[in-house]
C-alpha cells in the first residue's frame, strides 16, 4: 500500500514539474490586442496569460494562429489541444474541458458613429440591418436560434478584421463586439476607432472568455493547467483585471494574416 502511494506521489510530482512528454498544441485567432502577430511572434494580453499558465504548469506547447472557425474545429477534434479566447456556451460545453476564465466581454452591436438612423432595443430591430458574423462564433448559432437566416439577416466571414473592413466600406451595418476591444483593434489595423460606436447590450452577451482544452485531453494536463491558472490570476499584475491596451511599440508593426482570408 505504502509502495503504491509512493509511486503515485513520485509520478505526480514529476508531472507537476514538467515531466509530461507530449507537447501541447494551442490554437487561437488573431484579435489585437488580445492575441496578435508581430514579426512572426504571437503576442497580446491573452497570449501572455496562456504562456504564464503553461510555464507555471511546467508544460510545453506550440502556438498556431488561424481564422476562428479553423481554430475552433482543430481544438474540438484534436486531443491535447488548447484554445483561447473562447466563450463558453451550451452547444460547446461537451466538446471542451473549461480550464478557466482569462477575460470578460461586454458585447454589443458595433456600428459607424455617423449611423444615427440605427436604433436598437430588441433583436427584431437588429434584423432590419445588414449584420456581419464570424464563422463558428457563438453568435452564429445564437442568431440562428432566434430565427435569423444566413444571407437574409446576416453574412458570415472568417475574421473580425474582415467585418471591420466591411463596416468601413459600408457593406454591413452591424457586428457584435466589445467596445474596449474594438477600438484598439480598429486602430491597430489602421482605421479611425473614433468612428465606431456600440449600442444594445443584451444581458446574455455579458460573458467571460476562457482557456479551454479538447474534451479528450489528458485529465492530468487539464488539472495542472487549472491549478496553474488559479495561481496566475492571484498574482498582483492580474488582480486589477483584464488589460486590453496594445503596447505602443507594436502599433504600426502589426502583421495581418492575409493568407488565411
Amino acid at each position: 500500500m505504502y509502495r503504491f502511494l509512493f509511486v503515485f506521489w513520485f509520478w505526480a510530482t514529476l508531472f507537476c514539474y514538467g515531466a509530461y512528454a507530449e507537447t501541447l498544441e494551442v490554437v487561437t485567432e488573431e484579435t489585437p490586442p488580445l492575441q496578435y502577430m508581430v514579426d512572426g511572434e504571437l503576442r497580446g494580453r491573452s497570449t501572455e496569460i496562456v504562456r504564464d499558465v503553461l510555464a507555471t504548469a511546467g508544460l510545453e506547447a506550440n502556438f498556431k494562429v488561424y481564422p476562428w472557425a479553423r481554430a475552433y474545429n482543430i481544438a474540438k477534434n484534436n486531443k491535447n489541444t488548447l484554445i483561447y479566447s473562447i466563450l463558453r456556451t451550451q452547444n460547446r460545453e461537451r466538446h471542451f474541458a473549461w480550464i478557466g476564465a482569462i477575460g470578460h466581454f461586454k458585447l454589443g452591436f458595433v456600428h459607424l458613429s455617423d449611423r444615427t438612423d440605427i436604433k436598437l432595443k430588441t433583436f427584431d430591430d437588429v434584423k432590419k440591418w445588414r449584420l456581419g458574423v464570424i464563422r463558428e462564433d457563438f453568435t452564429q448559432q445564437y442568431f440562428i436560434d432566434l430565427g435569423f437566416k444566413e444571407d437574409e439577416n446576416f453574412i458570415l466571414r472568417g475574421t473580425l478584421k474582415e467585418l471591420v473592413n466591411l463596416m468601413f466600406s459600408r457593406k454591413i451595418d452591424l457586428f457584435v463586439g466589445d467596445l474596449t476591444l474594438i477600438h484598439p483593434l480598429a486602430k491597430a489595423y489602421g482605421f479611425d476607432e473614433t468612428q465606431l460606436s456600440v449600442q444594445f447590450f443584451p444581458e446574455d452577451f455579458d460573458r467571460d472568455v476562457y482557456l479551454a482544452a479538447n474534451i479528450n485531453t489528458d485529465k492530468a494536463v487539464v488539472d495542472a493547467l487549472t491549478k496553474a491558472l488559479e495561481e496566475v490570476r492571484a498574482r498582483p499584475e492580474y488582480i486589477n483585471g483584464f488589460k486590453r491596451s496594445l503596447p505602443e511599440q507594436d502599433r504600426g508593426r502589426l502583421r495581418v494574416l492575409d493568407r488565411y482570408k
